[in-house]
């Protein structure tokens, strides 16, 4: 089974979709001379900031946003990252270009991996506020899988080498 997007509430889609439509009149996201109604919230997935005080542990809680994939048709125009305030998501980032490729590229090879997988597969972004470079992590069921994709290779980590990395980055960062 593929990856599987992260599912929003109705109410949810909605706020992202006036946003999505906002970015548009305002030309921060570019666009086809056509209707704003084929610009769509695509493929969802949650994102987990993890400050170097919760960094010593893989048990994060709850993530504190969504990163939405902005779709025109057929095409990914964009990847924006909502953080939740309350009820509410608020806009926080948009990615395009070269950052957006790179996600597209990390999506893709995940899709690769687990398209024989008889499990649906949940990524999660998972970015460490001392580390270079986010880890994606994957729920298959119970079982879970970090990956780590530095310039352009997605790498699977295992758990223990993963919280070694993080404990290294935070000791370099305090000395």
């Amino acid at each position: 089974m593929p990856i599987q997007s992260h599912q929003l509430s109705p109410a949810s889609l909605r706020q992202i979709q006036r946003k999505i439509n906002e970015l548009l009149r305002k030309e921060v996201l570019h666009r086809q001379p056509d209707d704003y109604d084929l610009y769509k919230p695509g493929f969802c997935a949650p994102i987990q900031i993890v400050p170097k005080q919760r960094a010593g542990s893989l048990q994060f809680g709850k993530p504190e946003g969504v990163r939405v994939f902005v779709q025109h048709r057929n095409s990914v125009l964009a990847a924006v990252d909502f953080m939740y305030k309350g009820h509410q998501l608020k806009l926080t980032t948009v990615h395009q270009g070269a950052g957006l490729r790179s996600m597209l590229m990390v999506l893709n090879k995940l899709e690769n991996k687990y398209k024989h997988s008889p499990i649906a597969c949940h990524p999660e972004f998972i970015y460490f506020l001392l580390g270079e470079w986010p880890y994606i992590k994957v729920r298959a069921g119970k079982e879970i899988t970090y990956f780590h994709h530095p310039k352009e290779r997605l790498t699977a980590v295992p758990a223990d080498r993963l919280l070694k990395q993080i404990r290294t980055i935070i000791q370099h960062h305090q000395s």
